[in-house]
């Protein structure tokens, strides 16, 4: 990537003699003012200097305790891995980097001297790594959509997204991140929307093709992110070939029914949606493609075709993704480990609550008290007073999955959403922005405003729900008390950051993305409110006192509150 100029754009200061100039400075008056004025700039300056000489110390340090055997076998395969990879690549010229091993310093330093110039040019950036599937989506666009917006690397295998530097603009510590002055985003889809804002091709042509692409995002995020997490992450660092066999061929039968689904879906159409590309190919496309380095895709011979049609038709997306495997081509030679896929846990058992009797032709929900993306739907019909038929599914007797439930709502869960004119849902945060459509009071005031609940819907899937499958779930499904002890404090280590982010965050606001109640709330409450009846708000008293506001302030949430907690204490006292 070319460095940009500075403000100064390469002329010389007034004042200062240029080269081969001879004549002596004036000193004057306004001269003092004027160097006044540029001293403040040259203190900062000095003070980015300083901090920067002062990071490549550390580096300097961790590098010799590296050399002394006090770093780990896996952090080293990291660095080795990390030391072979290029930077990402955007649209504008390469810029070279120089890898060296002893010392590093010439390739910091014009990693600093780019950095400052990307600050002092002013343009939007984005931050992300190609081995980073939903960085590859961003960068996809990008090159399709020829946008005027930088592309810098972060070193993931150098923990540098975990860097205080990172975390300062970025707390969720993930790639890719988007930068426009003051205004940040940390999740992969409402980035996507934010740059596509504009974009008269990926202007939906009506409403339901919308909230079609927002379901599908919400599928994504759920679901077809599992191509990562479970089958080619943990395959691709393994440390053991047969290791990370045995790990490939687990997680293909993991996700085999997400990929049955969306390779019957593609033999009946060119794209994810329809017979026109949309955001939702930009992010399945990237995860999926990945698939074939593995030998996963054999048996999708739709989703082949569809991404063989893309290499073939569009040279952003061959770009991208070649360069992609050419560093997965590497890091095949330097298998790194440290991660695992995560196992399922038994769901708790509790009693089931009957449902009502459907009126014909009336819109309905199927929902289950026991689910948290529920009882976000649930409050918020309570709360406006729709007028919206709730269908109880039993789901603890396995409802959910019966053919008959499947036939309309092939992802077997709930809650789910049917009208009277065969249009239906299978995802909550899609069915909550339908159902919210003409309901003014929970419309984004402005563009930014609907990026940041965006940004939050994406965070909620890939992070919040972890409060559920990391805490609440092996909890409430361990056979004893101890083993319930256990779990939910082993859960709580991995999700504690999370709780400490949106602590903070209330301790200066009313609600998760303000000062006034917003489809965040509703999707935010249930989830969190949950890790109350473990004992794990107790550090964490902003969002205690929070979770207290919204129980006095909405009565309909407190009676969804209590019906929930007595089927907590119930599968609680089984382990007693």
């Amino acid at each position: 990537m070319g460095c940009a100029a500075g403000k100064d754009g390469g002329k010389a200061v007034k004042g200062e003699s240029k080269p081969g100039d001879d004549r002596p400075r004036k000193e004057s008056v306004s001269k003092a003012k004027h160097d006044t004025k540029d001293g403040k700039k040259d203190e900062k300056k000095r003070e980015k200097k300083e901090a920067h000489e002062e990071k490549k110390e550390k580096k300097e340090r961790e590098a010799e305790k590296a050399r002394d055997g006090e770093s780990s076998p896996s952090h080293q395969r990291q660095q080795q891995l990390g030391a072979q990879l290029p930077p990402l690549s955007s649209s504008e010229p390469k810029q070279e980097v120089v890898h060296v091993e002893e010392p590093p310093e010439p390739a910091t330093d014009q990693t600093a001297a780019e950095e400052e110039a990307m600050e002092e040019d002013g343009k939007p950036v984005v931050r992300g790594h190609l081995l980073s599937q939903p960085s590859r989506a961003i960068l996809w666009y990008l090159k399709y959509s020829n946008k005027d917006v930088k592309v810098a690397s972060v070193d993931i295998l150098g923990s540098e997204h975990k860097s205080e530097k990172f975390l300062a603009k970025h707390p969720y510590g993930q790639i890719p991140v988007y930068e426009e002055g003051d205004f940040n985003l940390s999740e992969s889809t409402a980035i996507l929307q934010y740059l596509a804002r504009d974009d008269k091709e990926f202007a939906c042509t009506d409403a339901k093709e919308e909230i079609r692409v927002n379901e599908y995002f919400g599928i994504h995020l759920s679901a077809v992110v599992k191509c990562s997490s479970q089958c080619f992450n943990p395959g691709m660092f393994a440390t053991d070939p047969k290791e990370s066999e045995r790990i490939i061929k687990e997680g293909a039968e993991a996700i085999k029914p997400i990929l049955e689904r969306f390779d019957s879906a593609l033999s009946k159409t060119q794209y994810i949606l329809g017979d026109r590309i949309t955001l939702a190919d930009f992010m399945f496309a990237p995860q999926v493609d990945q698939l074939q380095w593995i030998g996963v895709l054999s048996p999708y011979e739709h989703i082949k075709k569809y991404l063989e049609m893309l290499h073939e038709s569009d040279p952003s997306y061959h770009e991208v993704i070649s360069e992609a495997k050419a560093i997965f081509d590497k890091a095949v030679a330097f298998r790194a480990a440290e991660q695992a896929a995560a196992a399922n846990s038994k769901q708790s058992a509790t009693e089931a609550h009957e449902g009502e009797s459907k009126v014909e032709g009336k819109p309905v929900v199927k929902i289950h008290p026991a689910s948290q993306p529920s009882r976000a739907v649930m409050w918020y019909i309570k709360h406006t007073g729709k007028d919206i038929q709730m269908d109880v599914v039993n789901i603890l007797a396995g409802e959910h999955k019966t053919e008959e439930f499947l036939e309309k709502h092939p992802y077997g869960q709930v809650p789910a959403y049917e009208d009277g004119d065969g249009f239906v849902l299978s995802e909550g945060i899609a069915i909550l922005q339908h159902l919210s459509k003409d309901d003014e009071q929970f419309q984004p005031s402005d563009d930014k405003d609907e990026i940041k609940l965006n940004e939050y819907m994406g965070r909620h899937l890939s992070e919040i729900r972890k409060f559920t499958t990391l805490c609440i779930r092996p909890a409430l499904g361990a056979r004893t008390k101890i083993e319930a002890e256990e779990a939910a404090k082993k859960g709580y280590e991995a999700i504690k950051h999370e709780l400490e982010v949106f602590n903070d965050r209330l301790a200066t606001q009313d609600f998760v993305l303000g000062n006034k109640l917003s489809l965040a709330d509703f999707l935010f409450v249930p989830e969190v409110d949950q890790l109350e009846w473990l004992g794990l708000l107790d550090t964490h008293p902003k969002i205690t006192a929070y979770l207290e506001r919204v129980r006095e302030t909405y009565p309909e949430y407190r009676e969804l509150h209590e019906t929930a907690a007595k089927m907590i204490e119930h599968a609680k006292s089984l382990k007693e």
